[in-house]
């Protein structure tokens, strides 16, 4: 039966009060009245369990991101795809969230990388003659000022690197020596990428800078604490990366051992420079 047949919802409404106050009345209900209150009654418990249904069905068809309890990760995923293979926690996201999260996603791969390069070429720092020589880089770099403020994005410019290589800073260095300026360089580089993921904002001035890079290894006595601090620093890369969903295309680049790098040198204390103090020092609330 279409209890709206012939009228509107509001005069379906008002017909099944009437009909209500004339049964409390003790007033006679016509067979039609009776047939019509009943319908009425299982109309309204059907419509909120309705209304459930097609909100479920339209998130079925909705990109976002769940969470994955077997693989222990957050996954991109869609609303169907969350409920067959049992993610838990779907949330529906804007494709510009997962562009802006993409991006993210590719600077702490690249930082990934370039920390990778620093670790394999710390024991540079080992040779006191080799150690003048990266000394030597590092103040060439930091009279740059493009560099020093981190102007460049995340690669050295070939024309700086030209530059160096010609002020004879880097004579008689050893390809370890190179590798390890190259990589320190480009790390510092990089790590400016991170800016926007601690501070949400690509703004950025020389204390916050300072703070960043104080993070970093430089001219280090030896190679130990030169490892040292990239250990700190690449334990609060890996809590950034845990705020990242896993996105298709895009494989989490992994830090190498660095415990397997410092060999008999771990004896000295570790260095720890957790998120919060750094963000302190940054003067991020």
């Amino acid at each position: 039966m279409e209890i709206n047949s012939g009228g509107t919802a509001a005069m379906a409404d008002n017909r099944y009060r009437n009909v209500l106050m004339a049964q409390q009345l003790g007033r006679p209900v016509t067979p039609e009245d009776q047939a019509f209150k009943k319908a009425y009654e299982k109309q309204k418990e059907l419509v909120p369990t309705a209304k459930f249904n097609l909100t479920e069905a339209a998130s079925m068809g909705k990109t976002g991101y769940a969470y994955d309890p077997q693989g222990g990760q957050t996954v991109l995923t869609s609303g169907g795809e969350a409920q067959q293979k049992g993610y838990v926690a779907f949330r529906p996201v804007k494709e510009g969230d997962i562009r802006k999260d993409t991006q993210d996603s590719k600077i702490l791969n690249d930082v990934a990388l370039k920390s990778n390069n620093v670790i394999k070429a710390a024991k540079a720092l080992d040779d006191p003659d080799q150690r003048n020589i990266i000394a030597q880089a590092i103040t060439f770099a930091d009279k740059d000022e493009q560099f020093r403020l981190g102007l460049w994005g995340s690669q050295l410019p070939t024309a700086f690197l030209n530059a160096l290589g010609n002020s004879g800073v880097m004579r008689g260095a050893t390809q370890q020596t190179k590798d390890y300026v190259v990589a320190l360089l480009s790390l510092r580089e990089a790590s400016m990428g991170m800016q926007r993921l601690l501070t949400g904002t690509a703004r950025s001035n020389e204390s916050q800078i300072a703070a960043l890079q104080a993070t970093l290894p430089g001219l280090e006595p030896n190679s130990a604490l030169a490892l040292q601090k990239m250990k700190a620093f690449t334990q609060n890369l890996d809590m950034l990366r845990q705020g990242l969903p896993t996105l298709p295309g895009i494989t989490s680049v992994p830090i190498v051992d660095i415990g397997a790098q410092q060999g008999n040198s771990n004896n000295l204390p570790t260095i720890s420079r957790p998120l919060s103090d750094l963000l302190n020092q940054m003067n991020v609330r």
